[in-house]
């Protein structure tokens, strides 16, 4: 029996209550058709699809399956700002430093990337 990893299970059955077709999440995962059906069945879910390509009547739950990076901070001035915020904070001697950590509350990790939050902050989100 083939067991998935969580992430890529976690995809499979997002893109399986959107709607896809077992031959589409078979392309785009490289997962065979047979595991699909049988993650298919283990969903029972009255608005999962199981593979007819067609969409059902429930709204499927958004998830967020992988990423990286921190989003910009709000207001920061759209791609030239968040530059120079990042050139700022990572510069000490920058003469808009401590302003700036002050204004995002003391720190910013833009590698930083949580993926429960990200998909806490969807599940908030009203169709």
């Amino acid at each position: 029996m083939n067991v998935l990893k969580s992430h890529l299970r976690i995809t499979v059955q997002t893109l399986l209550s959107g709607g896809a077709s077992q031959r589409e999440i078979e392309r785009v995962t490289g997962v065979d058709r047979k595991t699909i059906r049988r993650y298919a069945k283990e969903a029972k879910s009255p608005g999962v699809a199981t593979g007819s390509g067609g969409r059902t009547d429930r709204t499927a739950a958004v998830v967020c399956v992988a990423g990286e990076n921190a989003c910009p901070p709000e207001d920061v001035g759209g791609p030239p700002g968040y530059f120079e915020f990042l050139t700022a904070i990572r510069d000490p001697t920058h003469q808009e430093h401590a302003n700036l950590l002050r204004w995002i509350g003391g720190s910013f990790d833009p590698t930083a990337f949580d993926l429960a939050e990200v998909n806490a902050r969807l599940a908030e989100i009203k169709a």
